[in-house]
């Protein structure tokens, strides 16, 4: 290696060693790209995203977050560090009913740099520094909980000097009622060069009620031991789009950072500056893509069974096993709010969604398809009102119900109709609920449909 190239490669090391941590050289990790933040989603919270991290960039903080990933999807990022720093990456996600898989790789660069002798003269050469990472993710849920592991591929060059390590990742989230729980171990084993990578420990909680999402998250860089902290939120302005805010604490580039996520049936769109202090604004942006992919139906033989003419007729099939169609009409309120009855609503879709052969028609399209025939959103009660919006909508299924206040304690009745005979399938009452158990007696409510 020639002189130059060894001045060159000496003023980028410590380019990434100083700048990117600002810690003694002798307390150093190495691969300090491997702690860049990556969704922009996750960004615009100020990488509150341990106990969620259900996008397919949260790879990058817990591997155990695509389990709650519904749909297959390739998604794109673009990231504008500083210093002329970019990054483009691109990911793969593929969720099944337990397990679930992800390719997630990222490219780094940085802008070409004149080369100059010793006296400060431009030798017409130039220098560039690129990295890449290739993360392949699994993970597997059971029920409210999920295992999530990564291996990871990385990569530094400098001109024609390069460096690799491949390094591993998990994690877990666990997930009751209205509150998320996560920890992951990040880059757990493996040197580069002389310096070890920068393992990291990241815990996080999350509540989230009415889409509204307050989070916090704590990360422990246990190489050189530095802790962070950090706190953030995401509010629905409407079903569409959501606004993001959150704030890093006690770390040398603490700041605020801000996001815009946008979300349509097959499109997500979200943005997210972070400030870095006095050394400026950091942007990234994603796009992802969901694919509709048709379930097979099961074929089932019609049985024939004779009853004895005075035993009631008992249901013969499970309710919502099978792939099915299904819609859930908005909940009538009856002595409770309207916001009650809706956010009651949005929990029985969410957890009717959960389930793996069930195909949930979301609210947008439902309320699209509706007003294309001008059928009301609201106030479906009845058995032939549930059978026309259910023909309207194409499903299977139509749940309807009502919730009802007495004093403090909520009532929920949920009715599940047949749309092609118009049958009562079942009805399931929940009954003495307080309000901070709403939610969680909507998912009592599906588990006793199963």
């Amino acid at each position: 290696m020639t002189n130059i190239a060894k001045r060159n490669f000496v003023i980028m090391s410590l380019f990434c060693i100083f700048f990117m941590q600002s810690k003694s050289f002798a307390d150093q990790s190495a691969g300090v790209l491997l702690e860049l933040p990556t969704s922009a989603r996750a960004g615009g919270m100020a990488e509150c995203y341990t106990a969620l991290a259900d996008d397919p960039f949260g790879v990058y903080y817990n591997p155990a977050g695509i389990s709650f990933i519904k749909k297959p999807s390739v998604s794109f990022l673009y990231q504008q560090y500083l210093q002329d720093i970019n990054g483009s990456f691109v990911a793969l996600t593929l969720p099944g009913k337990n397990f679930s898989i992800n390719a997630a790789p990222g490219f780094i660069s940085m802008k070409e740099e004149p080369v100059y002798d010793y006296f400060g003269n431009d030798t017409g050469r130039k220098f560039k520094f690129q990295g890449t990472v290739i993360p392949l993710s699994g993970a597997y849920r059971l029920k409210d909980i999920s295992f999530g592991a990564t291996v990871k591929y990385y990569k530094e060059q400098l001109d024609d000097i390069a460096k690799d390590v491949t390094t591993f990742d998990a994690g877990v989230i666990y997930k009751y009622t209205d509150i998320s729980l996560g920890t992951s171990l990040l880059n757990m084993s493996g040197k580069f060069g002389d310096y070890d990578l920068p393992k990291t420990i990241r815990f996080g909680i999350a509540y989230t009620v009415s889409k509204i999402n307050i989070l916090f998250d704590y990360s422990s860089q246990v190489t050189v031991k530095k802790n962070t902290y950090h706190i953030g939120g995401e509010v629905p302005v409407s079903d569409h789009i959501f606004i993001r805010l959150g704030y890093k604490l006690k770390d040398e580039f603490s700041g605020l950072s801000y996001g815009l996520g946008i979300k349509m049936s097959k499109f997500d769109i979200d943005y997210a500056a972070s400030s870095y202090s006095e050394l400026g604004l950091t942007q990234r942006a994603s796009l992802n893509y969901h694919f509709e992919i048709k379930k097979k139906k099961e074929k089932a033989k019609e049985k024939v069974v004779k009853k004895d003419k005075y035993k009631e007729k008992e249901p013969t099939t499970p309710y919502i096993k099978g792939v099915i169609t299904a819609a859930v009409a908005d909940l009538v309120a009856r002595n409770a709010s309207a916001a009650e009855a809706a956010s009651a609503t949005d929990s029985i879709r969410s957890e009717l969604n959960s389930i793996m052969e069930v195909n949930v028609i979301e609210k947008e399209n439902m309320e699209m398809l509706l007003a294309e025939q001008k059928f009301p959103m609201s106030g479906c009660s009845s058995q032939e009102c549930a059978v026309k919006m259910g023909k309207i909508l194409n499903a299977k299924i139509v749940i309807i119900g009502s919730l009802s206040k007495l004093s403090d304690t909520y009532f929920i009745n949920a009715l599940i109709i047949d749309v092609s005979t118009g049958d009562i399938l079942q009805s399931v009452v929940q009954e003495g609920i307080s309000a901070t158990k709403l939610r969680n007696a909507c998912k009592q409510i599906l588990g006793r449909i199963k």
